[in-house]
């Protein structure tokens, strides 16, 4: 059979293969955190579950296949799972809202761009529903799991075969640009070659769900520092760590203080780069700092080597990582470059050894937060001149590998309280920071203000008004490390 989405294609070989193998161990829960045991769920079951939610929504919604369905939920648990699988099942094309933009007038927007009437919702999105504009017709979501069968309800394949620039799958970006995040149509040859991709080995391994099913994948490096740290003092939590295959973590890297802690007590760390246009673009060995491109039929990619205007490094060259245009996972047009079609990450990189490839951060205004997240910093602060120009002569966006942005500002006069400007500041910027997720919004105890002049500044680099974003973090580290602690 075929599907529009070839994870429902994967489902069904496994449900046809190895009915009765695990596929999912799902939380018993007492409370909303406490574990008290886990469910064994097979491919069978799994592939069945999801065809039961389907008849379900298929017969609710009474839709043309192939029309936007959105999900506005938190995208954690088995049944939020069911319900995305379930509405592919149905031949809709989910469009994934993670319940953390609150915004309805925010949400509103993304689903009309997608030409999205119809929106089901999780709990935690019930209030923000209300204020939606009377032309959406809104379901409550509910639990997947007590969906009863009907078999009344036939699922039909539509076609006998689809094309591979059919849009599978809606979601955002984790992080904002220009003070919102992108939205993100994953066609069906993105599903095709990340399914060839090969992150970690063929075995049979356990693997936990990675962050928000409203998102490619996340796991925080913060939430792994924080285990770290606890392992320390805790030799239960120690065990457990060491008995894993291997630790895995996306995004932002681990501190060098944290690596060799697990190195020198036996737990097996490894790191993948990856975005949320792509899928996964680079894996690492038994050092999780170094990468290598993950090589995969129908996917290509490449180092290339950066302007040198942007180049500190010339004994070793920047790289930039670099999805060439024929790749079967780059991204829309619209994410890539004009000129040569290719989609630019504007990630960096330095050749350690051939082939492999160690983080140098990135060379535009977007910043990487400490959860992989990205902020466009110079959106935040256009507006902050644009709301606050009689306040603050010059201002900077920082915090890379922190939880979330912070504002350094220098005011315009010497002769001003810094604790009333700071919440004069707050107020002023309530527009930014409703509009996207939360810890990409700047709070007063994110801002920071220092004397007029003492930003560092340089005549050669013209970022926004002479100032350097690199060396404020590097100047102010201290400073900036006080506003997080």
């Amino acid at each position: 059979m075929v599907h529009r989405s070839p994870l429902l294609t994967v489902l069904e070989e496994a449900a046809d293969a190895h009915p009765q193998n695990l596929a999912f161990k799902v939380p018993i829960l007492e409370g909303e955190r406490l574990i008290r045991g886990w469910r064994d769920i097979s491919y069978l079951q799994t592939y069945e579950k999801v065809d039961t939610v389907a008849r379900y929504w298929l017969k609710t919604l009474k839709l043309p296949p192939g029309s936007v369905v959105g999900l506005w939920m938190a995208g954690l648990t088995f049944s939020d799972m069911l319900h995305i699988f379930g509405i592919m099942r149905a031949d809709y094309v989910p469009h994934l809202l993670n319940s953390a933009i609150t915004n309805a007038e925010v949400a509103a927007s993304f689903f009309q761009e997608t030409n999205c009437g119809v929106i089901i919702y999780a709990s935690q999105a019930s209030n923000s529903v209300k204020n939606l504009p009377e032309h959406f017709v809104c379901h409550p979501i509910i639990d997947a799991e007590e969906i009863p069968e009907n078999s009344d309800v036939i699922l039909s394949y539509s076609k006998s075969a689809f094309d591979n620039e059919e849009v599978v799958m809606i979601l955002l970006t984790s992080g904002s640009v220009s003070g919102s995040p992108k939205l993100i149509r994953l066609r069906r040859r993105w599903f095709e070659a990340n399914s060839r991709k090969r992150i970690v080995q063929k075995q049979k391994f356990v693997i936990p769900r990675v962050g928000s099913f409203c998102h490619a994948s996340q796991f925080y490096t913060p939430l792994l520092s924080a285990n770290i740290r606890h392992a320390h003092q805790n030799p239960e939590l120690l065990s457990t760590l060491q008995a894993f295959p291997a630790v895995f973590f996306i995004g932002s890297a681990l501190s060098k203080v944290d690596m060799e802690w697990c190195k020198n007590n036996n737990i097996t760390l490894r790191s993948a780069f990856s975005a949320t246009e792509t899928g996964g673009l680079m894996v690492s060995g038994e050092d999780p700092s170094i990468f290598r491109l993950i090589k995969a039929d129908g996917c290509s990619y490449g180092m290339v080597p950066v302007n040198s205007d942007l180049d500190t490094s010339p004994q070793s060259p920047l790289l930039e990582l670099v999805v060439f245009s024929n790749s079967l996972d780059c991204p829309d047009r619209s994410f890539c470059d004009p000129i040569d079609g290719n989609f630019h990450t504007k990630d960096l990189f330095e050749e350690i050894r051939p082939g492999e490839y160690q983080y140098r951060g990135r060379w535009d205004d977007i910043i990487k937060l400490i959860n992989a997240t990205k902020c466009d910093t110079k959106y935040i602060e256009e507006r902050v001149y644009t709301l606050c120009g009689d306040l603050i002569s010059t201002c900077v966006v920082v915090g890379s590998e922190k939880p979330s942005p912070a504002l350094v500002v220098e005011p315009t006069s010497t002769n001003i309280n810094e604790t009333e400007l700071i919440w004069q500041l707050n107020d002023r910027l309530t527009s930014i920071n409703e509009g996207g997720y939360p810890n990409e919004r700047i709070t007063p105890n994110h801002i920071l203000v220092v004397s007029p002049g003492e930003l560092p500044r340089t005549s050669i680099v013209q970022f926004k008004r002479n100032v350097i974003r690199a060396l404020t973090e590097i100047k102010f580290r201290s400073q900036i490390d006080a506003l997080f602690a």
